[in-house]
């Protein structure tokens, strides 16, 4: 009997340390299918924003208001898209559903893009009006950054990963000098009209434990830890 039960506390053993290990193995690779089955269900929208405002350039208004209008309109966004969340089982096992904002650039121009899911079509474009209501969207076909005449070799990617936690900025707007934007804009805008390049951001809401994890980095940093 002893060799019995010594037997059955190893496979409890290994069951305790294999199951948690097979069962996220096991989600990556259904959120990944889901993720695919998703990507092919986004509708791209082409966002029309009105010229940038010269006030700052001009002197008409103080540099700290404007940030603080700019930042207002971000939160604005961010708080539309984070109210988009989805509870239950489901949503937790493969996840809340991603969109992203685009900087396309191509044929010597520059445009913005949203690709959305059909069903937070909505939801997004509300987002966007509410933050800028001079902007307007149209739904337009999946745009191609790829020049025909173009080879595999001149092809080039890659992603940016957060060097800290995701709790910190990637900076505040004290330490930028420049509009971080335009000088994205300026440098897109020097491109030969044979090439093309795509900036993606892609995002998706957070569900609160996101946000009691960033708090509580944010009191250890106040009080010194």
């Amino acid at each position: 009997m002893s060799i019995i039960y010594f037997l059955l506390a190893i496979l409890a053993v290994i069951g305790v340390i294999v199951g948690p290990l097979l069962f996220w193995h096991i989600r990556k690779q259904l959120r990944e299918q889901k993720n695919y089955e998703r990507g092919l269900k986004m509708v791209p929208l082409y966002i029309h924003l009105p010229p940038p405002s010269d006030d700052k350039e001009s002197g008409a208004r103080d540099e700290r208001e404007i940030n603080d209008e700019v930042i207002s309109k971000a939160q604005i966004v961010y708080s539309i898209i984070a109210s988009t969340v989805q509870k239950g089982m489901k949503h937790k096992f493969y996840g809340q559903r991603h969109f992203s904002f685009e900087i396309i650039g191509t044929y010597g121009s520059v445009r913005f893009y949203a690709a959305v899911p059909v069903v937070l079509v909505d939801v997004v474009s509300q987002a966007i009006i509410s933050a800028y209501p001079n902007a307007r969207l149209e739904e337009v076909a999946e745009h191609n950054i790829f020049s025909p005449i173009g080879k595999l070799s001149g092809t080039v990617g890659g992603e940016l990963t957060l060097k800290e936690s995701f709790a910190y900025p990637i900076a505040t707007y004290q330490d930028i000098k420049r509009d971080p934007l335009q000088t994205i804009l300026n440098a897109l805008a020097g491109l030969d009209k044979e090439d093309g390049v795509g900036i993606q951001i892609l995002m998706r809401p957070a569900d609160p434990s996101w946000r009691k994890q960033a708090s509580t980095i944010a009191s250890k940093k106040r009080k010194g830890n």
